[in-house]
């Protein structure tokens, strides 16, 4: 929906239309490497973890940092860690003391981002090794599994359902990885992080461009997008959909942002 929202505000500004292409997969390895055979004048609207993670955390990756050209961080996607209501789990400290009890000491995860969050608490000595991270295929099924009890706990990307679950009283939600604590539909969500003093990963989205895009073409588009990103509707989509803004245009600031995050994952898998 965020790129759908670019793209339409994109157009009401400069009439150039653009046909969306959805790649999902391998932390965003899928759609790079459409990218890279795409046509010069394409645009990549990525996930962190196909220009921040997976460059740390995997080798022999099917594209570098040279087949992008960063126009701009647009924003981060926390996520949050919610329960089962029958786990007894509601706090950050019910997190650290009661699940690594239970009988079923895991966390349900999905994304390289998220999942690295839970690592660094494990390796921080904030959570024991015992807690095991089961991989899922998607949000949708971290959040069944939470829902139905095959999971205590779920780390999964924000979305307003989750909301209306917790209020609804269908599960917890103990926290989340922004820094920051927030609140979002007058629903107070701690932050790990900044409870624990420990650093928690997120998601986020960038836009890229091809290094031999149309001169022409690029020049307009870094005038033009910073605009259209910033419009109302886009604004309004991001506060829908739970991304907190960066608001960070232009190659150089944007590269400063993405080096500036690898360096913090770098430091906290040793």
């Amino acid at each position: 929906m965020l790129t759908k929202s670019i793209s339409e505000a994109y157009y009401k500004l400069t009439g150039d239309n653009f046909v969306i292409d959805y790649a999902p997969g391998g932390g965003g390895a899928v759609a790079a490497v459409k990218f890279q055979n795409a046509n010069p004048n394409t645009v990549l609207v990525g996930i962190t973890s196909l220009h921040i993670y997976n460059p740390v955390l995997k080798n022999n990756l099917p594209y570098k940092d040279s087949d992008f050209k960063y126009v701009s961080f647009l924003g981060y996607g926390p996520a949050m860690y919610i329960s089962n209501t029958a786990s007894g789990i509601k706090t950050i400290n019910d997190l650290l003391t009661k699940l690594p009890k239970s009988d079923k000491p895991f966390i349900g995860g999905y994304a390289i981002a998220y999942n690295l969050s839970v690592n660094i608490l494990k390796n921080s000595g904030k959570l024991p090794k015992n807690i095991e991270i089961i991989g899922h295929k998607g949000a949708p099924d971290v959040l069944l599994n939470v829902l139905n009890g095959s999971v205590p706990v779920g780390l999964i990307g924000t979305t307003s359902n989750l909301i209306q679950l917790a209020k609804e009283g269908r599960i917890n939600i103990i926290g989340s990885t922004h820094e920051e604590d927030i609140e979002i539909q007058g629903l107070k969500i701690p932050s790990v992080g900044k409870a624990l003093g420990v650093t928690q990963t997120t998601g986020g989205f960038l836009i890229s461009i091809k290094p031999n895009a149309d001169k022409k073409f690029a020049s307009e588009f870094e005038a033009n997008i910073k605009k259209a990103v910033l419009s109302d509707t886009v604004q309004a989509t991001m506060k829908k959909y739970n991304i907190f803004p960066a608001n960070i245009f232009g190659a150089i600031d944007t590269e400063k942002r993405i080096k500036s995050f690898r360096k913090t994952v770098e430091q906290n898998i040793k």
